[in-house]
């Protein structure tokens, strides 16, 4: 019986924690707040934010003439990323992760892109991570805690067969 409690809880604590680091790690929004400079290019600061809400990372991004976006292709599929393109050519992540929705991605980039276009003194835009992520992990975390109380009880069910 001893066994099986820990084994219990391991199971319903890892689970937890597991669920936690996954969803930390994927539920973020990125807040995209830009600031046209004299030379006509933009400096852009990038807030994650952790649920749409907590601030958990901030980086800014100077010299920004517009968007791209970029695929790449794996064994696994097709992925796009969008990036902020600087004056002096280099390729800058705007959320960090790549999808697999190119609809998203690029819908993403040409509202930076329109904003960047129209010549606007400033501009703010929010990246939202997808709700359906988080009712995905929340879901199978909270599954496998349930399923966790099996690990509890089958020593019960050996030892009245056994009888």
């Amino acid at each position: 019986m001893k066994t099986n409690i820990v084994a219990f809880l391991l199971w319903f604590f890892g689970s937890a924690c597991l669920g936690l680091v996954v969803i930390v790690f994927t539920c973020s929004s990125t807040q995209v707040n830009c600031l046209r400079q004299s030379s006509g290019s933009y400096n852009c600061q990038l807030r994650s934010l952790f649920m749409g809400k907590v601030p958990v990372f901030q980086r800014d991004v100077r010299d920004v003439t517009g968007m791209s976006v970029k695929q790449d292709q794996d064994s696994e599929g097709v992925t796009y990323e969008a990036f902020f393109k600087t004056s002096d050519g280099h390729l800058v992540t705007l959320t960090g992760d790549s999808d697999s929705n190119y609809d998203l991605v690029t819908g993403q980039a040409d509202a930076i892109s329109s904003q960047i276009a129209s010549g606007v003194d400033q501009f703010s835009y929010t990246a939202d991570f997808q709700w359906w992520v988080f009712s995905l992990i929340a879901g199978l975390t909270l599954m496998s805690m349930l399923l966790s109380f099996f690990m509890l009880f089958s020593g019960r069910r050996r030892t009245m067969r056994t009888m």
